[in-house]
């Protein structure tokens, strides 16, 4: 088989690798890029979502719907948030996939490769050297997207599993300005459990069933509690696609290792460790690689978040673990005590100082503290 020679050979062709090659389009580097993809196509397979907390957001043009009011819920207390300022967004992978496509294709120094399987990587004197379905890659740098299964399932203390359906129904029945993000909250000692409803028209809505969860399961173990989920709205209704996943949570972020392949993976800090939430970082990350590549230079982390975020995070987490019955209680304390503007930049991983000691003020202190020693 021939093989394939480039300057930076991206392993991934999701969110995180296409975000990267995307960002490089718009650079006027000289180096080429190949991206590594497994899937044979695109396809409208899942979503991403994230509050509009910023000016300038390269992907506002594909936004495909913003609720300025969201909701959380537990038996008959409803906490309910609006903001204009900061409405939650969501964006559609098929619009993601054919705005960075097309600025991929329209690039020569860039190549992507579909249906190409990887077998090994290895580190040579100057370069890296990839085997793959089709042949060699050789390539001066390498940056790895792919999801780590082995971390996923074994190593991260708490998944995120979710199972949903985006449907459109017969008659109206959403309200399309508010969104539910943790909607109907229970737990027990294993999981903490909530819907997640996102209304895009009063005939149109995303469904979700999601855990967050210290045991793994695949989220097809989900899909009853998400049609019994349809069928509190109406039970006329037609499926347009499903959407499912499994996301790593309260995995502590890794340094680098300068002489192996660059890691741009779930569990490198591209997913927020006490949410899930990623779109914005990984964004973020691949804009910095991106002008890394075009000035040639070695490729370095941005800082996203600082260590006391990071720590707080994993105390979050660990009491998650701990006392998981408390989870809806702890929840609903930190919706009720955060005003919008403060929730959102929360949850986004935008914390500043008085944000930050607001948040430790929201949190019921002993489960905490005990999480600490």
């Amino acid at each position: 088989m021939p093989s394939h020679n480039c300057d930076v050979l991206i392993l991934g062709g999701g969110c995180a690798g296409l975000a990267t090659a995307f960002f490089y389009s718009q650079t006027q580097g000289s180096q080429t890029i190949d991206i590594i993809e497994q899937r044979e196509f695109y396809e409208d397979d899942r979503s991403w979502c994230f509050w509009l907390t910023m000016d300038q957001f390269p992907h506002k043009d594909i936004i495909f719907h913003q609720w300025p009011t969201w909701t959380l819920s537990k038996g008959s207390v409803v906490i309910e948030h609006t903001n204009l300022a900061t409405p939650y967004a969501i964006i559609k992978s098929k619009d993601y996939y054919n705005k960075v496509l097309a600025a991929i294709e329209d690039d020569p120094r860039q190549k992507l490769h579909l249906n190409i399987k990887v077998f090994a990587i290895s580190k040579e004197k100057n370069c890296f050297v990839v085997d793959t379905s089709i042949g060699k890659f050789i390539a001066r740098h390498v940056i790895d997207t792919r999801p780590n299964q082995f971390i996923l399932r074994k190593k991260a203390p708490l998944h995120q599993i979710f199972y949903g359906v985006e449907i459109k129904t017969k008659q109206p029945v959403f309200n399309p300005t508010s969104a539910h993000l943790m909607n109907n909250l229970v737990a027990n000692d294993i999981y903490c459990q909530f819907d997640y409803v996102l209304p895009f028209s009063p005939y149109h809505a995303l469904l979700e069933v999601t855990r967050f969860s210290s045991i793994y399961h695949e989220p097809e173990q989900l899909m009853q509690e998400c049609i019994k989920l349809a069928h509190q709205y109406t039970t006329e209704f037609d499926t347009l696609r499903q959407e499912a996943a499994v996301l790593p949570m309260g995995i502590d972020k890794v340094a680098q290792n300068s002489k192996s392949c660059h890691v741009f993976a779930q569990h490198q800090g591209s997913l927020r460790a006490s949410s899930g939430y990623g779109f914005l970082r990984i964004q973020q990350r691949a804009w910095h690689h991106a002008q890394q590549i075009g000035m040639n230079k070695a490729l370095k982390e941005p800082v996203l978040d600082l260590a006391i975020d990071r720590w707080m995070d994993l105390c979050f987490c660990r009491v998650l673990l701990r006392q998981m019955p408390l989870s809806p209680e702890i929840f609903i304390l930190l919706a009720s005590r955060l005003n919008p503007s403060q929730f959102a930049h929360f949850m986004n991983g935008t914390l500043g100082w008085s944000l930050r000691w607001n948040v430790i003020r929201a949190v019921p202190s002993w489960p905490f503290i005990k999480a600490v020693l």
